[in-house]
């Protein structure tokens, strides 16, 4: 994300005086994407928001999932909270796909040695490998146009906010904080603390068409970083997808994890 992008107002109006320098001739701006001069708007890739006032000039694709809010909002109202990268059913984080290179020395421009890397480097060398393989087919059943549209499907170099009662202990909660990653899931809408995290087993009250499954790439994990990582996470996601489809209950963390050591991973058809 542009440097700039931290002086906007929460909706990506630029605050008074200030100016853009975040590269020469750059257009890229609030969440880092392209800002139309003439039309005050950022283009957010669906759809273009309109900076002075904080709402789109087109309406939501997926209005009908939010049946209480405007189709014209942006981010339920919460830019503080909540982004929309995209505009789209699948988001993956672009601080996830920034490419692992050396940035100086005879090396620069080339990939980093695995030994070279962080931990944070390892998460995103390893998810960028996977994603590569799966993109297409994720995107042909999540994606714009994609059988299961309405299911949303977020990708996070990260961790998951904290819940209260682990921010009154944080410190303390060394495996917590230190997982490689996290599958959480919940419905439209749903603040990421409160996500339904595998801590027990679920019976979902909504469909899939409302379904929201969030994956976690923790940049500083306890236990270092495995290549095995996003497709293992892929695995509680599918399994989180079947359930929540057929209205069944979504097992826990533990119990996912017993339905993949004897391959009973559903595939997504």
């Amino acid at each position: 994300m542009p440097k700039a992008s931290l002086r906007d107002f929460p909706f990506g109006l630029l605050m008074p005086g200030r100016d853009y320098q975040s590269g020469s001739g750059t257009k890229e701006r609030f969440t880092g994407k392209e800002w139309d001069e003439e039309r005050s708007a950022d283009h957010l890739g669906a759809r273009a928001l309109m900076a002075p006032f904080g709402r789109f000039p087109s309406p939501d694709r997926y209005a009908d999932n939010y049946p209480s809010w405007s189709p014209y909002q942006y981010v339920f109202n919460n830019p503080i909270r909540f982004t929309d990268l995209t505009g789209h059913t699948v988001e993956v984080d672009p601080n996830l796909l920034e490419p692992v290179f050396y940035k100086e020395g005879e090396k620069k421009g080339q990939t980093k040695s695995l030994e070279d890397m962080t931990p944070e480097e390892k998460q995103r060398y390893f998810f960028q490998q996977w994603w590569s393989k799966n993109k297409e087919k994720i995107l042909s059943f999540f994606g714009i146009g994609g059988k299961y549209e309405t299911t949303n499907v977020i990708f996070k170099l990260g961790r998951q906010p904290l819940e209260f009662w682990e921010s009154l202990f944080k410190g303390h909660l060394v495996t917590e904080r230190g997982y490689r990653a996290r599958t959480a899931w919940g419905k439209h809408g749903a603040k990421e603390e409160d996500l339904y995290t595998g801590t027990k087993a679920v019976k979902p009250d909504f469909g899939i068409d409302k379904l929201s499954i969030y994956f976690y790439f923790n940049p500083e994990p306890a236990g270092g970083v495995r290549s095995s990582t996003p497709e293992h996470e892929w695995g509680h996601g599918r399994i989180i997808f079947d359930r929540v489809k057929r209205g069944l209950v979504v097992p826990s963390g533990l119990g996912q994890h017993e339905l993949m050591k004897d391959g009973n991973i559903p595939e997504i058809k």
